[in-house]
């Protein structure tokens, strides 16, 4: 049973995981929707923020480059768009 508001996300998965630092987010979605992505570190202090960009139903990806070059350790990630929010936990190694 799918739960209301992440009923327009269909897939949602970091690979690797864990990751040296660079990563792509794979994500599919029922139709059209704007999308952003936020990396927090675990005390909640976002890391990085993609603003929102619109993408195609079916399967997306994004692909982050450890441009900040982000410490290793565990952090969140959020996707959201004006119907879901979803979050992940993955590990820089």
């Amino acid at each position: 049973l799918e739960e209301p508001e992440t009923a327009l996300l269909t897939d949602f998965k970091i690979y690797p995981n864990p990751t040296d630092g660079d990563f792509e987010i794979n994500f599919g979605l029922k139709e059209s929707s704007s999308v952003s992505f936020e990396i927090l570190n675990l005390n909640g202090q976002v890391i990085f923020r993609e603003n929102e960009q619109i993408y195609n139903g079916g399967n997306n990806k994004y692909i982050y480059n450890n441009q900040k070059k982000l410490p290793t350790g565990m952090y969140i990630l959020n996707i959201t768009s004006n119907s879901f929010k979803k979050s992940l936990k993955f590990v820089i190694k």
